[in-house]
């Protein structure tokens, strides 16, 4: 070999080692050692999907079309004019005025106990006059005033006493009333027959067609034992005969 190829071969080797110490020292600016030896991320494949058993969903039927009602227009009431008093005004209500008996003034006497039936006499039971009036009221007109022991006859009882006296129908404070006699003998309640033509009959009980006791002329005076208010038969005495007749042919008022 010649001394010029050994020449060349030098040249060459050391420019070799130069290129590798430069390498040496450039490449770690450039690829950091650690990544030389870190290792390749391994890529790992998911696992396939489980399969999910497909789940019995319920069949959907259709149902028919149901109408539904039209929509209903609910008008508004009409606006209503409200009207106001004037300022300053206080309207009130007019007192009403109800035409019910006055109860007796305080410190009266309690009133008899109800006859058991009516109409019946009474009398008066004070010592001086007492007053009949117009209504059961304490201010009602007066219509007469009766005598002391004046007879009268009652026709309906309660806190005031609607009367007959000397043929005039009135009202009395039923605490002014006695039904006992004062010359001590019971109360007894006459009336009269009063039919047109022919006879009233007296039976033996309260029916049309119970036997007949006995006929009593028009204007018969009977004793009424039992007459209810509104009663259609009374029980009478005519004569010492007692029985039955109608309401409708007798009357309290003395021809």
């Amino acid at each position: 070999m010649s001394a010029q190829s050994k020449s060349k071969i030098s040249i060459s080797m050391i420019l070799v080692v130069v290129g590798a110490i430069v390498l040496g020292i450039v490449l770690p600016y450039i690829f950091p050692i650690s990544e030389w030896f870190d290792p390749q991320p391994q890529i790992t494949e998911a696992p396939p999907p489980t399969e999910v058993p497909p789940t019995d969903i319920p069949e959907v039927i259709p149902t028919e079309d149901v109408p539904t009602d039209p929509p209903v227009d609910n008008p508004t009431d009409a606006p209503v004019d409200v009207v106001t008093d004037p300022p300053g005004t206080n309207p009130t209500m007019p007192p009403m005025n109800f035409a019910t008996p006055t109860a007796p003034p305080a410190g009266a006497r309690t009133p008899e106990p109800a006859p058991a039936s009516l109409p019946v006499d009474a009398w008066n039971r004070e010592s001086s006059t007492i007053n009949m009036r117009q209504a059961g009221n304490a201010t009602a007109h007066l219509i007469v005033a009766i005598p002391v022991g004046a007879k009268l006859q009652v026709l309906t009882y309660g806190e005031w006493a609607q009367v007959t006296y000397n043929n005039q129908n009135g009202f009395v404070r039923s605490d002014l009333l006695t039904f006992t006699n004062p010359g001590g003998a019971a109360a007894e309640t006459y009336a009269w027959v009063k039919v047109s033509e022919g006879t009233l009959s007296l039976r033996e009980t309260a029916s049309a067609t119970a036997t007949v006791k006995a006929s009593m002329p028009n204007a018969a005076k009977v004793k009424v034992l039992e007459w209810a208010t509104g009663a259609a038969w009374a029980k009478v005495e005519y004569n010492g005969t007692v029985g039955y007749c109608s309401t409708q042919f007798i009357t309290t008022t003395q021809p």
